[in-house]
């Protein structure tokens, strides 16, 4: 039915032009008219982003509603944040470029055509194949069924068009009306920049499954500047804006107080800053109010520094009222950072960050993804370009952030004499250092694993494609394998149940055809491989495990038994401990 309401385009076009109520196609409304909505359009995608990407990211710990992220079980269509949301928006994509075409305008053409890449993108890589050339080749035929289009002529069809929505844009356009561009504020050369940044993106996604077409993709861009610019600073980073006032940030707005009870950071993420004496740890986490003094009985803070950070038991699976008192509650937990979620002294989150931007890609994780594609050949210059990628892109987090080192408030705060003195010495460390002897992949998957903390889908997208570094997830994750994927990394999102009310026949064909198995309920749907998984080059998506405690058997902090559980089993879980 949603897509039912995308492709009536006659009829709806009929009804539109001849409202006087309503602004015209026709050329006598300009198409900044209708890219604000076009924006905005998508904005229930934060809730999958902010709720489900970071816990099965092991960035949070999730207090409540454990069944998504913390268990790595069955996913459903993630609440209809995504699908619907997404074929919805098509129709302001369509608005603005008939706009655009009527006052022939095309770099309006192209900032559609971008955002319509963006949306296409997004559901097909949560999913798989997905109804595409029937909804973005739009002719006047209402269309009431729709096909299933297969991922691996999706991919490229959405590169091609990022390409050139790209190349219709000239390097001597100006920008255009501000006031409805929540991205660039009308910039229309970070517009172009984006096109080519998500080109590289994209092909780095599917260089797994169709490494030739990859690589000529990525090698175009990065050999013609010129012609293929892409991001050049943390200015360029791509994120929905808000005002604050009619345009309430999803932080705020859709999450605030809820967000602040539902995550705790978690244990993986703490330590790991913890064990880098990495500046981003007083960015991502807020000190906890309370700190044990018994390390028998309770989880420490393992931080020098006077202000204590640590985070939430990762993958509790026994349920809600286990995880919201681990460790004798929140109150001895970080919770998410003042930069995302600023809050009062009642924990209460306040009206500075419904302004606070949802960011989509930055500058940091294109240098990752250069990085890794030097690395392992896609690009030219071997481990010397490989490096220096790397280095760029843990520089670019950093900026980002206004990180500051030893002599930083907040930073000595964290560490105290043990901190680093400044990024060079943070480089040098044995565990960051190009040359400490690291394998170069899981260096590069690891920085980009800490700077992509809340960055959109790219978090699980990126893990799910290379399984670096080593999540970890809970050997109790097993119990739940009848109604999902127990310690398997999620494969897929399900499609949501009104596809398979409504467009049944197509939904059943891509669930029999469009997987290297066929999906035959809850039991597989998240066990099926879509074409960018379905290769010999990607990883099994199967989870190392650690052992999660049990209160039953007294495992818990201020338990009986927590301090051998605590002795045996901490360090299993963190696979830099373990390499």
């Amino acid at each position: 039915m949603v897509l039912l309401a995308v492709m009536g385009c006659r009829t709806w076009d009929e009804d539109f032009n001849t409202n006087p109520n309503k602004p015209q196609l026709d050329g006598s409304t300009p198409p900044n008219y209708f890219v604000g909505e076009m924006i905005d359009g998508s904005k229930s995608f934060a809730s999958t982003m902010y709720n489900v990407m970071p816990a099965v990211s092991e960035y949070t710990g999730k207090q409540r509603s454990l069944s998504q992220g913390n268990r790595h079980r069955s996913w459903h269509d993630l609440d209809g944040n995504n699908w619907g949301p997404a074929f919805r928006s098509i129709r302001e994509v369509r608005n603005v470029r008939r706009a655009a075409i009527a006052v022939e305008d095309t770099r309006y053409e192209a900032v559609a055509d971008i955002w319509e890449c963006y949306l296409m993108y997004g559901i097909c890589t949560l999913s798989g194949p997905i109804p595409y050339f029937d909804v973005v080749n739009v002719d006047d035929e209402v269309k009431y069924l729709i096909n299933y289009d297969p991922q691996e002529e999706v991919y490229p069809a959405i590169l091609e068009k990022l390409k050139k929505a790209g190349e219709l844009i000239q390097s001597t356009d100006g920008p255009f009306y501000a006031g409805s561009d929540y991205v660039f504020a009308g910039d229309i050369q970070k517009w172009k920049k984006l096109a080519n940044t998500l080109r590289l993106r994209l092909a780095l996604y599917m260089h797994n499954a169709s490494p030739v077409a990859a690589a000529d993709i990525m090698n175009e861009i990065v050999n013609d500047p010129a012609t293929y610019p892409v991001f050049e600073s943390n200015d360029d980073n791509f994120a929905i804006h808000y005002n604050g006032v009619d345009r309430i940030s999803p932080w705020y707005g859709m999450m605030g107080n809820w967000m602040l009870k539902e995550h705790t950071i978690s244990n993986i993420l703490i330590e790991r800053l913890i064990s880098l004496k990495d500046p981003r740890l007083y960015i991502y986490a807020k000190p906890v109010q309370k700190v044990h003094d018994n390390p028998d009985t309770h989880v420490l803070p393992s931080n020098p520094g006077p202000v204590k950070y640590i985070g939430q038991l990762y993958g509790i699976t026994k349920g809600n009222s286990s995880a919201g008192s681990w460790n004798g509650g929140m109150e001895y937990c970080s919770r998410i950072g003042d930069w995302f979620i600023s809050v009062d002294d009642n924990m209460v989150a306040t009206a500075e960050c419904a302004v606070n931007p949802v960011v989509l890609g930055t500058y940091a994780e294109m240098n990752f993804n250069l990085a890794e594609a030097a690395k392992k050949g896609i690009i030219s210059g071997g481990d010397a370009a490989a490096r220096l990628y790397y280095e760029k892109g843990i520089q670019a987090s950093l900026d980002r952030y206004g990180c500051e080192f030893k002599g930083g408030v907040d930073y000595d705060g964290a560490y105290a004499d043990e901190g680093l003195a400044d990024v060079t010495e943070y480089l040098a460390q044995p565990h960051v250092g190009w040359d400490s002897g690291r394998d170069q992949l899981t260096l590069i998957a690891e920085q980009k694993w800490i700077a992509s903390f809340f960055l959109g889908y790219e978090s699980y997208f990126d893990h799910r494609r290379t399984m670096l570094p080593q999540l970890r997830a809970s050997d109790r994750s097993a119990t739940y394998e009848s109604s999902g994927s127990g310690t398997q990394f999620p494969s897929r999102t399900a499609y949501p149940a009104s596809e398979e009310a409504e467009n049944t026949a197509a939904y059943d064909l891509a669930r029999a055809i469009g997987f290297d198995i066929p999906i035959t309920g809850d039991d597989n749907r998240n066990e099926a491989r879509m074409w960018l998984l379905n290769n010999d080059a990607s990883p099994s998506l199967e989870m190392i495990t650690f052992h999660e405690p049990l209160e039953a058997d007294g495992d818990y902090p201020g338990q009986d038994n927590f301090k051998v559980w605590y002795d045996t089993h901490w360090n299993t879980m963190f696979w830099w401990k373990n390499e």
